[in-house]
């Protein structure tokens, strides 16, 4: 190929130097000199072409003796390749095939019978759930029922508790506010007044608030006078209720009192005991008589 390419550019060279030697023939005759020396110069030229066209084949031949040993190479490669390509394919096969277990059919039957087990089991919970719920609600009703009952039953127990505990409201006494009261219309001194009391089942009463001193005012008769229990008999201006024992939870005192002055005989302090009169209390001299006012308990 790089031979024939060799003579044709020589022979192309050579029809343009003919052509340029013709034109130059008829110009000039000594440029025909000039021509021969160059028809001579190419005719010298062609062992040198051959030589030239004998190395580009035995380089072309060389070249194709390596691509062909390159081709054999690649070969080899393509071929080991496709060989490992195999071994692995067979090995990853067998790695499947162990994986995988051979029951592999069996079980997955195995698994979809108990799943559609289980199926069965969901489907019935519904209805199970519903049954639970219905005994369970009927067991809250029994349970209710017989709480209610037992209720009931503590309920009536702890009323005939209560009446037994309960003090007994001596005779004559009434309710007035929150508590029972005997009212006495006769003239009796401190010492007669307690012991009519008690004699009566009560004590000489003594006033707990202002709403029982309004319930209870709302019963006297205006400008009269009322012994009650509270005093100060033990010590000197500290109130206690006879009842109780302990100190007056209430006292409502005139304008001006306690004054434990009896007749403004200041020496005297004679005024030990406590009246009431026209809803508001006073101090006076324990032996003068009045009526009394008696409570059923001894609380206050």
């Amino acid at each position: 190929m790089l031979q024939i390419k060799a003579y044709f550019w020589f022979a192309f060279i050579a029809w343009n130097i003919n052509g340029f030697q013709a034109k130059s023939v008829q110009a000039d005759y000594n440029r025909k000199v000039s021509g021969d020396l160059i028809n001579k110069l190419v005719v010298e030229l062609f062992p040198l072409l051959d030589l030239i066209g004998e190395q580009c084949r035995n380089t072309t031949s060389a070249a194709l003796k390596e691509i062909k040993s390159k081709e054999v190479t690649i070969e080899r490669r393509l071929n080991s390749m496709q060989s490992k390509l195999e071994g692995d394919q067979k090995s990853l096969l067998e790695t499947v095939k162990s994986t995988i277990p051979e029951n592999l059919k069996e079980r997955l039957a195995k698994m979809e019978g108990q799943q559609t087990s289980v199926q069965g089991t969901l489907k019935k919970i519904p209805q199970d759930f519903e049954e639970r719920l219905d005994r369970m609600e009927k067991q809250q009703t029994d349970w209710h029922s017989k709480m209610e009952e037992e209720l009931k039953a503590v309920h009536l127990k702890l009323e005939g508790l209560q009446k037994l505990l309960q003090p007994r409201v001596p005779p004559k006494f009434e309710l007035i506010g929150s508590r029972h009261f005997y009212i006495d219309r006769v003239d009796r001194d401190w010492t007669s007044a307690r012991n009519h009391c008690h004699e009566m089942g009560g004590y000489l009463a003594s006033i707990k608030d202002e709403e029982e001193l309004h319930a209870i005012a709302g019963k006297l008769q205006d400008h009269n006078r009322y012994r009650l229990g509270i005093n100060d008999r033990e010590t000197l201006g500290t109130y206690l209720s006879d009842a109780s024992g302990y100190e007056a939870p209430f006292l409502n005192w005139r304008s001006g009192e306690p004054n434990h002055n009896y007749h403004h005989d200041k020496s005297r302090k004679d005024e030990r005991c406590v009246e009431l009169i026209d809803g508001e209390m006073n101090d006076v001299p324990c032996f003068l008589k009045m009526f009394t006012i008696c409570q059923a308990d001894n609380k206050y």
